[in-house]
């Protein structure tokens, strides 16, 4: 197993595919080269597509969702943005 990188984009919803066994393979959430990203722990045997949600403060957040939280950014215009996902089944 390898630890990797994947930036993800600054929009409200998007799909990426990276190869995790499961939640816990999600190992940090932050910024680089001011790019929001996550790092994992990469297994062979895996590949699970990761719905990222982004929210602003007070934005409302359906309860219907069961969400993991990875962790808030804030944009250069001083927007704090609040980042979950959920692995699809």
């Amino acid at each position: 197993m390898h630890i990797y990188k994947q930036c993800l984009a600054t929009k409200p919803l998007q799909e990426i595919n990276i190869p995790v066994k499961n939640e816990t393979d999600i190992i940090k959430f932050g910024v680089s080269e001011n790019k929001p990203c996550v790092w994992f722990l990469a297994r062979k045997c895996c590949d699970k597509n990761i719905v990222i949600h982004s929210y602003m403060t007070g934005e409302k957040i359906s309860d219907d969702l069961e969400l993991n939280y990875l962790g808030s950014y804030m944009l250069d215009s001083r927007i704090l943005i609040h980042v979950f996902f959920e692995i699809k089944r």
